[in-house]
């Protein structure tokens, strides 16, 4: 038998403990629960039965069924956020480097030094991972060795935004524009101009890229960068698109709220206004049609219904929720 549930990074203000918590997914209740004392606890990933993290200068693996540890990687400086494949865990590091473990026992299979690094979590997608440079370069690295099958430079000092498909990278430089480039050699297929300032990586989603900038929401046709949409919001913080719709935080000052789109043409669905206590919201994730979100930084976890936006139940009130990550793990 199955049994839904949903991992968070939790914070306390008074203890400075930062931990991993599992949640039935349906009801909120806690299952396990493994601390420790780091500074920080990056965005959870669930693979199969693991859970996947990085926290303060180590890499994390636990069993998904009781939070038992299964292997630690510790390094001399911060990890990346950690991104996955079928064998790999890969990372990328303060000094310099892109590394990839073996999902079972931690081990190193290669390390490879990138200059300027980014420590920004990669993405893997078939056979490459894209890694940034903090003067907006953009490598392609082969999976199996590290080996760098593209590089395309830099043209700003600062970071460039990213999303990709296994075919195309598509690339946003604000003050500048959208790009999008072949995934197989980063030769440029299509540019298109745009003068906006961005908050955060793009969204790719059923063909669509929605982009998420100081001045609201854009959908951007993939094949050729026609914008399809937009809708004015302010203050947005965070995006998901998942089921055609979109799901967006939004937050100022002691005002926050939850936003539910429709992907098609960004027509609004629902909205769940909330309280800021300190601190913003998560990035909402989303499965059994409830959306996860955690709310400022002693507002602990809010599940809303995905159809509606009405709140089927809250946890870990008191706490600061940094982010969730959702998987179907079986007992």
């Amino acid at each position: 038998m199955d049994q839904a549930r949903i991992y968070t990074g939790v914070s306390s203000r008074e203890s400075n403990q930062h931990s991993i918590v599992a949640l039935d997914a349906y009801a909120g209740t806690e299952l396990w629960q493994y601390s420790l004392q780091e500074d920080s606890i990056s965005f959870p990933v669930c693979y199969d039965t693991h859970i996947f993290f990085s926290a303060g200068n180590g890499l994390y693996t636990l069993q998904a069924r009781d939070g038992s540890l299964v292997w630690r990687q510790q390094n001399r400086s911060r990890y990346s956020p950690p991104a996955l494949s079928k064998e790999f865990v890969y990372v990328c590091s303060e000094n310099g480097t892109v590394s990839a473990f073996h999902v079972d026992d931690g081990s190193l299979y290669w390390q490879v030094s990138v200059q300027d690094l980014a420590i920004i979590r990669p993405i893997v997608l078939g056979d490459r991972i894209y890694v940034r440079s903090v003067n907006g370069s953009v490598y392609a690295l082969h999976v199996s060795n590290g080996s760098v099958l593209w590089q395309r430079q830099g043209r700003e000092q600062h970071l460039i935004f990213l999303a990709a498909t296994l075919d195309v990278v598509y690339l946003v430089e604000f003050g500048r524009g959208l790009s999008a480039l072949r995934a197989s050699d980063g030769t440029l297929l299509w540019f298109k101009p745009l003068n906006v300032v961005g908050l955060g990586d793009p969204m790719v989603d059923n063909g669509v890229l929605y982009l998420n900038t100081a001045s609201g929401i854009r959908a951007f046709q993939l094949t050729d960068g026609s914008l399809l949409w937009q809708v004015s919001l302010s203050h947005v913080i965070s995006i998901a698109a998942i089921n055609e719709r979109l799901f967006i935080c939004t937050g100022q000052g002691t005002n926050g709220e939850v936003i539910a789109l429709q992907a098609k043409d960004g027509a609004s669905l629902w909205r769940w206004p909330t309280t800021l206590s300190q601190g913003g919201m998560t990035v909402p994730s989303v499965a059994y049609e409830t959306v996860y979100v955690g709310i400022g930084a002693t507002d602990g976890l809010y599940a809303l219904d995905s159809t509606t936006g009405n709140a089927r139940w809250h946890a870990l009130n008191g706490k600061g929720v940094t982010a969730v990550a959702v998987e179907n793990i079986a007992r």
